[in-house]
């Protein structure tokens, strides 16, 4: 079971998951700073159009974004327990134009926008679970529309050192 259904069933550790994630999203080689110098996001439409952060925990990564180009809009989509935790927790400034969402990923997607965002989110899945993911957004896609994808490359078991291994997985 991937945990995303797991925190369907049990969503009082979904909040603790989502702790755990915006601490991850902070450490060395996580930084925002290198998700939002790393991707020309005033392409995204020409710095006007819409992104949607797929999964996007406490939105972190959106207002990031968003702070860095004043044109661009987020939906940071995410569980519901998620969701109701963060979705007050939008800076003044990107109030209007940072909202969340509740969606589960492994659905259609529900939302049409010119970008969507997947960050740190496939390698917490197999392979079919990543391939339901992006099957699921298909029906928004439109032609001009880009897919990010800023995550981590897990390594077959066995193929690096203990200490690694151990904190890869």
């Amino acid at each position: 079971m991937a945990i995303y259904q797991y925190h369907k069933q049990h969503p009082h550790l979904s909040k603790r998951f989502a702790g755990a994630m915006a601490r991850f999203s902070q450490g060395t080689g996580q930084s925002l700073e290198y998700l939002v110098a790393g991707y020309d996001w005033a392409s995204v439409k020409n710095g006007s159009g819409s992104i949607v952060d797929v999964g996007g925990g406490n939105g972190l990564a959106a207002f990031a974004i968003t702070s860095a180009v004043p044109g661009l809009r987020c939906t940071v989509q995410d569980l519901p327990p998620n969701v109701e935790t963060f979705k007050d927790s939008v800076p003044e400034p990107l109030k209007g134009r940072v909202e969340f969402a509740a969606h589960d990923f492994f659905n259609t997607q529900p939302v049409q926008a010119d970008a969507y965002l997947f960050r740190q989110i496939f390698h917490n899945n197999n392979d079919a679970h990543c391939i339901k993911i992006l099957q699921a957004t298909i029906p928004a896609l439109r032609p001009g529309v880009k897919l990010i994808a800023n995550d981590r490359v897990v390594p077959p078991p066995g193929t690096m050192g203990l200490v690694e291994e151990r904190e890869i997985r």
